[in-house]
């Protein structure tokens, strides 16, 4: 529905996280947003719902190079305060796109 109405990012609860939703339906869900729709052009894939930063890879195997991580309440955990769970976050994220 977000997309109909224009936006370019769609949020919805994945796998591995707070919801026990099957890795194949997030699949599709994905495939869906990144085909155009009539005259819409394709959307990202923002999965939440408990995602964490070291299933990053996994999200990014499911949904592709136009996944938009949402990361939240994980960044409030693991000791060493919000700081250094971001710096952790922007290296996991820059070891993903890193050249081989």
């Amino acid at each position: 529905l977000a997309r109909l109405c224009g936006a370019d990012i769609s949020a919805f609860p994945s796998f591995g996280g707070r919801f026990s939703i099957d890795r194949e339906e997030c699949r599709r869900t994905g495939a869906e947003l990144s085909r155009p729709l009539g005259a819409l052009r394709p959307a990202y894939s923002m999965a939440g719902g408990g995602q964490k930063i070291d299933r990053l890879r996994d999200t990014l195997e499911v949904y592709g190079d136009g996944t938009v991580f949402l990361i939240s309440g994980a960044l409030f955990s693991g000791g060493g305060g919000l700081a250094d769970s971001c710096r952790r976050y922007s290296a996991a994220v820059d070891a993903l796109f890193a050249p081989a």
